[in-house]
């Protein structure tokens, strides 16, 4: 979304406090694809697009936006306000455990007491009591890109993109459905489980023997926005692409087809199309180097 782009001076250019910069912060907002994420993901993703500035009351004023907005598309149990002061807990709670001048760290315990404290001025957020550890914890092992413009090198590999966004895909052994970033570019599909990771969690080669079709929508869980890759030649081959597993090692993978499916007819169609025109380049590449060259006198 911001690649090529000084994340740090996008972050003073959003922190002003005029009305134009107000007016292009929220739509920065309304741009992040942060639907279906809980607030965690979703306060990463957004705080990933850009370095935020350390002043607190332009914290606050950023904060407090992408807090309405995430309730807007995904509404929750919290009031906005709630929001507010939880995505505000969980900057605090990431200082003070990755800070390297902060020598105690804050423990569960306590950053629970700090919750528990807020709920007195926000009562809605006695419906966090649960997920705190799952917060905790998270924050403690992941923390938030809050102060780097290293993250931009992956955006640089991508900045060239065909296209980029959400889908669900179909497991291969396990015929579930998980939700990744998709990105197309370089001839392949490379698939995230969140837009902020640094490494791909699978990649398919786009080669001259695949093919893209729409699925028949009777037949699926998600109906009319499912479309699949497959090879389009020899159907009894999986289709080469490799998989990042859990451990950090690479697999190959074993789709005879891979299922996608998208968030609307027009993603749906979008995707397809531009898939297709990718396969037919390297079909074309991949005929011309096969084919004879005329030497002319």
């Amino acid at each position: 979304m911001t690649g090529g782009l000084n994340k740090t001076q996008i972050g003073k250019y959003l922190g002003e406090n005029n009305d134009y910069n107000r007016q292009v912060l929220r739509c920065f907002i309304d741009a992040q694809p942060i639907q279906r994420l809980n607030i965690l993901q979703a306060l990463r993703q957004f705080l990933y697009s850009f370095r935020i500035p350390g002043e607190s009351q332009v914290i606050g004023r950023i904060v407090e936006m992408f807090a309405k907005r995430y309730n807007e598309v995904n509404p929750t149990a919290l009031t906005n306000d709630a929001l507010f002061m939880l995505c505000f807990s969980f900057i605090m709670l990431n200082t003070d455990l990755h800070n390297p001048s902060v020598k105690e760290k804050m423990t569960f315990g306590q950053y629970k007491r700090v919750v528990m404290e807020m709920v007195k001025k926000e009562s809605s957020l006695v419906n966090v009591e649960d997920s705190l550890p799952f917060y905790y914890e998270t924050l403690k092992n992941e923390p938030l890109e809050l102060d780097s413009d290293d993250a931009d090198d992956l955006n640089m590999t991508f900045f060239e993109a065909e296209k980029e966004g959400w889908m669900l895909k179909q497991g291969g052994n396990l015929k579930t459905w998980k939700r990744r970033w998709f990105v197309l570019a370089n001839s392949c599909l490379f698939y995230f489980q969140y837009s902020t990771d640094k490494e791909p969690k699978g990649i398919i080669p786009l080669g001259e023997n695949l093919s893209v079709r729409q699925c028949d929508a009777s037949l699926e869980k998600y109906g009319q926005y499912t479309f699949e890759i497959y090879q389009s030649h020899n159907r009894s081959r999986s289709i080469k692409a490799c998989k990042k597993t859990s451990d950090g090692s690479v697999h190959i993978g074993r789709h005879e087809v891979y299922k996608l499916c998208a968030s609307s007819e027009e993603e749906r169609d979008d995707w397809m199309d531009k898939i297709s025109k990718i396969i037919q380049l390297v079909r074309k590449d991949f005929i011309s180097a096969l084919t004879p060259q005329t030497e002319v006198h």
